[in-house]
């Protein structure tokens, strides 16, 4: 009987370690880090990461990171020109260099579309075959008030799963936004809002909200803590194709969005 209940624990432990390595598979995603505010006429180097932000885990090369290899990033400047940008991949993250000259607000995005076909049949939310897309989006600035025909640029180009920000919906600033200051969000699906879409805020110290979209796509955020915030949001498009000569069943597009939040001038 000893015997019979050791290797009934044994299974259920393995099960469970499956389950698990599942979950975690599932749960990563690719953000950005940067500075708010970047100085003119100067490199910055920009991060793009792997894994789990809440969880402070950050997949390294020889391991996950590996994955990511496919990533590429541009720029989006103030006067809605594009440019493609270098990517290097280091020990834990890839590096980004940027170089701003004009006052305004930047995005910068990455996207990487080459993972190949997944088996999504152990994960309850997909239990499918999967081709996964990742993207990235964050916004910076040089500091300074933009033209105001530079204010209204920054959503001029969208990933097909986006998280695109507003101006903070209570300041014209072209600045970080600050804690207790709402802020307006879109999700937005190959070009079109995508309402009752269920984003996750990730706070710097591992705190989660799920915020809710309205008929055109848009919800407020009002952060409590100064710091890097990560919003996420996950769409399964249930649409067969071929990638790689291997079929799939559906395409699971993930898309984050990276914001910087300053202390309240008014403290």
């Amino acid at each position: 009987m000893l015997r019979t209940n050791a290797t009934f624990t044994g299974l259920t432990i393995l099960i469970l370690g499956l389950v698990l390595s599942a979950t975690n598979t599932s749960a990563h995603f690719v953000w950005i880090e940067s500075p708010s505010s970047l100085p003119p006429n100067q490199q910055t180097i920009v991060k793009a990461y792997f894994g789990e932000y809440q969880e402070s885990l950050k997949e390294q090369t020889g391991g996950r990171l590996d994955e990511r290899a496919g990533l590429t990033s541009w720029l989006i400047e103030p006067n809605g020109n594009k440019r493609v940008l270098e990517i290097t991949q280091e020990a834990n993250y890839f590096r980004i260099p940027v170089k701003l000259n004009n006052h305004g607000r930047y995005n910068l995005m990455a996207i990487d579309q080459d993972e190949p076909v997944r088996d999504g049949t152990p994960y309850p939310s997909i239990g499918m075959l999967y081709k996964p897309m990742f993207y990235a989006r964050t916004q910076f600035s040089i500091a300074g008030t933009p033209a105001s025909s530079e204010r209204h640029t920054q959503a001029a180009e969208t990933l097909q799963l986006d998280i695109v920000p507003s101006q903070p919906a209570s300041s014209n600033s072209s600045e970080s936004l600050t804690v207790n200051e709402k802020m307006e969000l879109q999700v937005i699906f190959k070009g079109q809002p995508l309402a009752k879409a269920k984003p996750i805020a990730y706070a710097p110290n591992g705190w989660s909200k799920e915020l809710e979209t309205n008929d055109s796509g848009v919800t407020t955020f009002t952060p409590i803590w100064p710091g890097t915030y990560v919003l996420d949001y996950v769409n399964l498009e249930k649409t067969p194709g071929t990638f790689q000569d291997q079929p799939y069943e559906a395409i699971r597009h993930r898309a984050t969005l990276t914001i910087h939040v300053a202390e309240s001038q008014q403290q």
